[in-house]
């Protein structure tokens, strides 16, 4: 491919042009576009899926409580002799 551009530098692949920022270095409607899109997306997800450190433990609370409950309902009632 070197030598075919050297020879035809007019067949060489061309880079994308990407548009620069205005003057007052304000982002472009395309950058300010995606920038809207990418928080969006983010908050979505956030709002979807996440959930807070408190939740987490809480929800972990409740399951060694209930698992202890169980432990205790089969030392009390499975092991003890039939009378």
């Amino acid at each position: 491919m070197n030598t075919v551009v050297q020879r035809r530098p007019d067949v060489a692949p061309a880079r994308p042009v990407i548009p620069e920022q205005a003057a007052d270095g304000r982002p472009t409607l395309l950058q300010r576009l995606a920038l809207r899109l990418a928080a969006r997306l983010i908050l979505w997800s956030a709002d979807r899926g996440a959930s807070s450190a408190p939740e987490v433990a809480q929800r972990r609370e409740q399951l060694a409580a209930r698992e202890e409950r169980e432990r205790h309902w089969m030392r009390e009632y499975l092991l003890t002799p039939y009378r």
